[in-house]
This record gives C-alpha cells, structure tokens and sequence, in this order.
C-alpha cells in the first residue's frame, strides 16, 4: 500500500487532487458523450446537433478571462469544490428530466453550457494549483500522473458510458451527478493554504472606476505573458487550431457514426470504437516523459499535430470501422505529451499570482477555439457533407506546422526550461 501511495505521489494532498481530478474527468467523460447522443435521440440536423459542441465550448469565450482571473484572487480548493457541487446539481436536474421522459433540446444545451462555465473554472485551477502540492522538481512527474490517469479515465468512460447509455440515458446522467459528487469530496480532502489574493485587492476605499481598471488589466495580463513568449504563442495559436478543428469534427461526428449514418454503430458500439483512441492516448501519457527525452520537447508538441491531422484525413476517406479505429489510435496518441510539456512550461515559468490568468488565457484561446468551430462545423457540414468538412480539417491542421517549425525550436523550449528553474519568470515584477 505504501508503494502504491508513492507512485501516486509525494504528497496526501497530491493524492487527494489526483484521485477527485480523475472522478471529475470520467463524470465528464460519460456527460459529455451522453449530451449529444440524447440530442440525436430528438432531432438528426447537423447545426442543432453540433450546437451542444457549441454550448459545452463557448464558455471558455465568453467568460474564460475572467475565470482565470476569478483562479488566482478566490481560493483554489474552495473554487474547485464549489465548480463539481454545480455540476452535480445540473446532472441531477437532467436525470430528472431524462427519467421523466421530458428532455427538452433547451435542457441539454443548458446542461452542456453548465459543464462548459465550470470547465472554465476548473482547468487553470488545477493547472494553477499543483504547484502548491508538489516539490517543484517533482512538476513534470506530477503532471505526468494527471495527464495519464485522465487519459485512463477517458478510456474506461467511452465503454462505459456507451453502456449506461445503452441501459438508460437517465442512468447515465446519474452516474455522472454522483461522479461529480465524488470529485467534490476529494478536493475536499486537500489540506494547505490556497488563497492567492493580495491585500490591494481587498482595499474597500478605492473607487469603482480604479478597481474596474485595475480588473481589466489583470485579465490582460496572463494574454500579455502568453504574447511575450514566442514558443508559448506559436503553441497557443497552433492549439486553437486544432482544438477549433477537432471540435468541428466531434460536432458531427453522432450524425456521421451512429446508425442510420454512415458508419452505422449503436451507443454501444460507438462506445467500444472511441475506446480506440482513448488506449492510444493512454499510450501516450505512459511514453510522454520518454518521448521528451528521446526527440525533445519540441516534438511532444508536433507529434500530435501529425496525429490529429491524420484522424480527420482518414475519417474524410472512409466510413470503415477499422480505418476510423486506426485513425483513432493516431489522433489521440499525441494529446497528453502536449499536454505535459504546455503545463509544465506555464508552471515553471510564469509567476504564481499570475499562474491561473495564464492558464486560462491558454485555454481561452485554445478552447475558446472549439466554440468557433463546433458552430463552422455543423454549418458546413449541413452544405457540403460531413467528409467535406473532414478533409478540411486535415489541410488546416497540417498548416499549421509551418509556424511550428519556425518558432517551436527545441532550442527555445530548452532555453525556456532552464530560465524555469530560476527566478526570471513572466510576469510584470
């Protein structure tokens, strides 16, 4: 038992975030695959199908700065527990509703923007908060766990909640609420001081006009730190890309594999075939560390860019289920060293009251992104065909190794690390 406690981490209160992220993660997993499977139950057009894509993913545009702002002046162990307690009030309401059998498309898409507002909440605080459970050389091993134990996560949700699904979409739902639950009690369990705020921003006697000031600079700031570093920008927007190139792709993708369309799977078996990619990134997260130190830093970045562009070019050719399968294993393998590298890089770098405004802006960008293309996507794919949309996500993706190779050096990453290990971290001083 012990040795099993040192693998999970150094720390209780590590173990303790570690174990209510991955509870978190596998409710999002069977929420987020519930959503639109019970949309496509109550209409079969692409822009209202790819609108919960759109509601799960708008957040991070319309109040991801804020958010990060909200990260680094509240508590993070307070903030956290608070986000799951929403969560889990939300699936309840949809159990409810789904057990009733009076699920309405303005339900899911309210359900889907819950998930998204507290999706804003929660990644830069869990970004943002591990450097206050872990020793900071212990940062890359760390995020290794949690990006790895995620991805576990992901792989038992797919199967899972395929068959939940297949038994009831309200069981479902259910399961979600209670995993949600289950997180919440886990952030519960961290033991530390995790209240960033500094004394000027509890000063009661300013004007409004000043604080409101004060507040907008704060939120530009973590872009700011973002626009200052030319490996962290080129990763940014390459990020953003992407994610908005997935998200078009995810926004269809119900229509384009359950039966009657093209791929013709049931909620089962769609289940069993995303557990392809979820293996691949499992994968993934194992080899992470080792990719690093074999092709660079660098390379766990443009890894994933190959792959991603390979699972929307391949799934634009065919509507097989092992070709897809396969394009699965490719697009999702890349995924957690990216991951491991970006928050790595923020953690050791940027300056801990303006950790989570970085954090966020990271993911306003790159997840804001997904929003955008989610709503291109159900678009275009109600125009020219799901395979059409497909294959334009591959040639946009693949673009975007052009600026890559320019600016994502490994002699930039490198320099950037090592810069990490001293007090030179961004952010005004």
């Amino acid at each position: 038992m012990q040795r099993l406690f040192r693998l999970l981490g150094p720390s209780r209160s590590f173990r303790s975030l570690l174990i209510a992220a991955l509870g978190d993660d596998l409710a999002k997993g069977v929420a987020t695959f519930l959503l639109p499977v019970a949309t496509v139950s109550l209409t079969t057009s692409p822009v209202h199908v790819a609108a919960v894509t759109v509601c799960l993913t708008l957040p991070w545009l319309l109040v991801g700065p804020l958010a990060g702002l909200i990260v680094d002046r509240a508590d993070r162990r307070r903030l956290l527990i608070g986000a799951e307690l929403v969560r889990f009030a939300a699936l309840c309401l949809l159990t409810a509703f789904l057990a009733g059998g009076w699920a309405t498309l303005p339900l899911l898409y309210a359900t889907a923007l819950v998930l998204g507002v507290t999706e804003t909440l929660i990644e830069p605080a869990l970004v943002a908060i591990v450097p206050g459970v872990t020793p900071r050389g212990w940062l890359e091993h760390a995020n290794a766990r949690i990006v790895g134990g995620r991805t576990v996560m992901d792989s038992v949700a797919q199967p899972v909640s395929g068959a939940l699904a297949s038994l009831g979409l309200a069981i479902a739902a259910a399961a979600a609420a209670f995993g949600f639950a289950l997180a919440g009690g886990g952030y519960r369990q961290m033991r530390g001081r995790f209240d960033q705020r500094r004394a000027d921003h509890r000063a009661p006697t300013r004007p409004a006009r000043d604080r409101l000031r004060e507040i907008r600079g704060d939120i530009a700031g973590g872009l700011g730190a973002i626009l200052a570093s030319e490996p962290l920008r080129t990763i940014t927007m390459a990020s953003a890309v992407i994610n908005g190139c997935w998200a078009a792709w995810w926004s269809v993708w119900a229509l384009y594999a359950l039966a009657p369309g093209p791929v013709g799977l049931s909620p089962f078996g769609l289940g069993v075939l995303l557990t392809a990619g979820t293996v691949s990134t499992l994968a993934g997260a194992a080899l992470a560390l080792p990719v690093q130190r074999r092709f660079g830093r660098r390379w766990a970045i443009g890894i994933n860019i190959l792959g991603n562009a390979a699972l929307f070019g391949i799934t634009a050719m065919t509507s097989a289920v092992w070709p897809i399968a396969l394009a699965l294993l490719l697009g999702d393998f890349g995924a957690p060293g990216w991951a491991v590298a970006a928050n790595t890089w923020q953690q050791r770098n940027v300056r801990e009251d303006l950790r989570g405004r970085v954090a966020s802006a990271y993911r306003v960008l790159g997840f804001g992104a997904k929003a955008i293309g989610a709503a291109a996507g159900g678009v275009i794919a109600a125009q020219v065909g799901i395979p059409a949309l497909y294959a334009l996500c591959a040639v946009v993706t693949l673009a975007t190794l052009v600026p890559f190779f320019r600016y994502v050096t490994e002699a930039a990453m490198g320099e950037s690390f090592r810069r990490g290990h001293t007090n030179d971290t961004i952010g005004p001083q």
